[in-house]
């Protein structure tokens, strides 16, 4: 089980880099499941890009699939990070993303 906080690393020019500004990133855990690194170069391979880490690269906590519109999967409790009026990043740009493309698709009536 990892508890607490832990410092991510983004891969520049990810969505995760975009939506933080920043290289390096603090978060909260509690969970037991992770990526396995075994199958790794076969999930990169097939389109899904692994931008955030902890633990030197060993730790994967952000996804991204790029050929989608907006396609951001995050391991860590962003809840925990989340107050009225202040979202977590990650949560506020899905919610944009899902307003743009309700737009995007919406048909006159």
């Amino acid at each position: 089980m990892r508890l607490g906080l832990h410092d991510i690393q983004i891969k520049p020019g990810s969505i995760a880099s975009k939506i933080y500004g920043k290289k390096m990133i603090q978060k909260r855990h509690r969970h037991r499941y992770e990526v396995n690194q075994e199958y790794r170069d076969l999930i990169e391979s097939n389109g899904m890009k692994f931008t955030g880490s902890s633990d030197t690269g060993k730790r994967i906590e952000i996804l991204e699939i790029p050929s989608r519109k907006f396609f951001l999967g995050i391991q860590y409790h962003g809840e925990f990070h989340s107050r009225p009026g202040y979202p977590e990043p990650a949560f506020e740009n899905f919610i944009k993303a899902s307003i743009e493309n309700t737009r995007l698709t919406k048909k006159p009536i």
